[in-house]
């Protein structure tokens, strides 16, 4: 048992923590689903060039590729993945608003909600040849961030009272 006690059921969370919550997803939500991206590229690319490459020198470009990959990605990945960010947090923060917690169920249905939204738009620009990898790495991307985010953020609000 915490030896901070639980503030009573009928408090409300303050606006502070709601702002909080939403800035959180929206900080760090880009960058994790930028970081699930180009691993996921990098993993395809190094599975790629494993059937190809038979001296081993594949892995020695891995993490260097990655660094890269992941520093020119970052402005494309806040970019569009700031409004999902956004989107996904201001659903978490009413939730908790509402129903005093932060709720993983709530976090991946709205993540979800905004892969279908984003998998349409991809749909109007995306080749038909590789529109099934955007697909899954899409996916990918908002679950990642939104459980990433949500495993940060039910430790960084937990629901304590400090003495």
């Amino acid at each position: 048992m915490s030896q901070y006690p639980a503030p009573p059921p009928d408090t409300r969370p303050g606006g502070g923590r709601f702002a909080g919550i939403a800035a959180l997803y929206a900080l760090l939500g880009p960058l994790l689903g930028a970081i699930g991206a180009v691993a996921l590229l990098v993993l395809i690319a190094f599975v790629t060039e494993l059937g190809v490459a038979q001296d081993g020198s594949i892995g020695a470009a891995l993490w260097p590729g990655f660094l890269i990959t992941l520093a020119a990605g970052l402005p494309l990945a806040y970019g569009f993945g700031l409004v999902s960010g956004i989107a996904v947090g201001l659903a978490v923060a009413l939730h908790d608003r509402r129903r005093g917690g932060i709720s993983w169920r709530v976090a991946l249905g709205a993540a979800f909600v905004l892969w279908a939204v984003m998998s349409a738009l991809a749909a109007l620009v995306i080749p038909d040849e590789s529109f099934l990898t955007w697909l899954i790495l899409l996916l990918l991307v908002h679950v990642l961030a939104a459980g990433g985010c949500t495993w940060l953020a039910r430790r960084v609000f937990a629901t304590w009272v400090p003495p």
